[in-house]
């Protein structure tokens, strides 16, 4: 058994290295058999997700139910979170986006990742709450790249909110 569960482990660090290198494909295959050996584990879950999400050409049914387990298992996997957050937002499901982001804000409200993604769901239910997190994110000290994307952001919503009379 323990030889069985130490092969989980090496599935599990094949599949981050094919993940990090963009090999989605080959990343979610060492997921899938890590998981056939230990399926108790939040973090492979969440990464086998991720790796179908970047793939593109997976089932958001297949995603969600892989982040769904990861959850089950770890309430508060921020990746699972994001993950779903971040299906929910390409799905045009923005209310549900914006449910997992304040989930991983009361986490760690510091996750800029989230945090922009949290403001970008929620320009499309509620501009003037979304120029406020971007603005919030201004405040975080974040690189200068990143403050061009939400003054960009910013710009874009207060131009919605113009047109719409707002």
């Amino acid at each position: 058994k323990q030889k069985e569960m130490n092969k989980d482990v090496v599935y599990y660090a094949f599949g981050k290295f094919y993940h990090l290198n963009k090999h989605y494909t080959k990343a979610f295959t060492q997921y899938a058999r890590s998981i056939e050996i230990n399926n108790e584990n939040a973090k492979v879950y969440a990464n086998q997700g991720e790796a179908m999400r970047r793939m593109g050409t997976v089932e958001s049914k297949y995603i969600y139910a892989s982040y769904q387990r990861a959850l089950e298992l770890d309430p508060k996997n921020l990746d699972a979170l994001y993950g779903l957050a971040a299906l929910k937002f390409k799905d045009k499901e923005y209310y549900e986006s914006v449910k997992y982001c304040k989930q991983i804000y009361n986490i760690d409200n510091n996750d800029i990742s989230a945090l922009f993604l949290y403001a970008n769901a929620m320009a499309e239910i509620d501009t003037d709450a979304s120029i406020l997190l971007f603005e919030e994110i201004k405040t975080k000290g974040i690189d200068k790249v990143l403050i061009a994307k939400v003054n960009k952001k910013i710009e874009e919503v207060v131009q919605r909110q113009e047109e719409n009379g707002i």
